[in-house]
């Protein structure tokens, strides 16, 4: 026993008492028992409040407890290995059924992934628990196969997050940007208010439905028409342009 594993179990301590500082600084904030505090004082503890519901505001303190879990078990005497496996089963198991019960996120679709993914890992911990030493050569290959394809399963839907990251996160940031560094230039070179806001508006979203009837109403060259079908057709214009 050296200090170099005196040192990792000081730190290692430190981190399991994390969650519980957490949970505490946020009963502090909730100490009025308003859940509303908490979210609106988001400049303290975004990252442990804003992918939550309202009553799921502690969950975070739930999944640090959890990782932090998981760790322990690997702990166990490793001549053990179906006990170690029993119990990580088991704890995959009663984390998958609290996710299931609780549904903590406020987005559907973080619900719905964490819960493929605690059930991959459910799937995962009990395979492993079937000793491939009692099973056939081609059955413990096929096993193993199984679990290697559940392993990668995780990774199937990253692509897909990236660009919807991309698309609704970063792009429009992105073209913010621009326009703002459009406006600066033209307000340093002139100072016309209308170059200005030229360059600082954006163009107006219009539906396909109404660039039709836009469309029909310009070829048709119909005159009567009233001043809302008059700026419909002004904001197809403006877009094509």
């Amino acid at each position: 026993w050296g200090p170099i594993q005196t040192i990792f179990c000081i730190f290692f301590f430190m981190l399991c008492l994390f969650p519980f500082y957490i949970l505490y600084r946020l009963k502090q904030l909730n100490k009025n028992k308003h859940v509303q505090t908490i979210r609106n004082d988001k400049n303290l503890y975004p990252a442990f409040c804003t992918a939550y519901n309202d009553d799921c505001w502690y969950y975070e303190c739930v999944m640090l407890v959890r990782r932090i879990t998981l760790l322990l078990v690997y702990a166990f005497p490793k001549t053990q290995q179906l006990l170690l496996r029993g119990v990580l089963s088991f704890l995959c198991t009663c984390i998958f059924g609290i996710h299931v019960y609780y549904r903590p996120f406020k987005l559907p679709l973080n619900n719905k992934l964490e819960t493929a993914l605690l059930l991959l890992l459910c799937l995962i911990s009990t395979l492993t628990m079937i000793s491939t030493q009692m099973l056939k050569q081609a059955n413990a290959d096929i096993l193993m196969v199984t679990i290697s394809i559940l392993a990668f399963m995780p990774l199937v839907p990253v692509p897909w997050l990236m660009w919807t990251y991309c698309r609704y996160k970063v792009l429009p940031k992105a073209k913010s940007v621009v326009r703002l560094s459009r406006a600066e230039k033209l307000s340093s070179n002139d100072d016309d208010e209308d170059n200005l806001i030229q360059a600082t508006y954006k163009p107006p979203m219009i539906s396909p439905y109404n660039e039709n009837r836009a469309s029909s109403l310009l070829l048709n060259n119909e005159n009567d028409i009233d001043d809302q079908q008059l700026e419909m057709v002004g904001k197809v214009i403006y877009n094509k342009l």
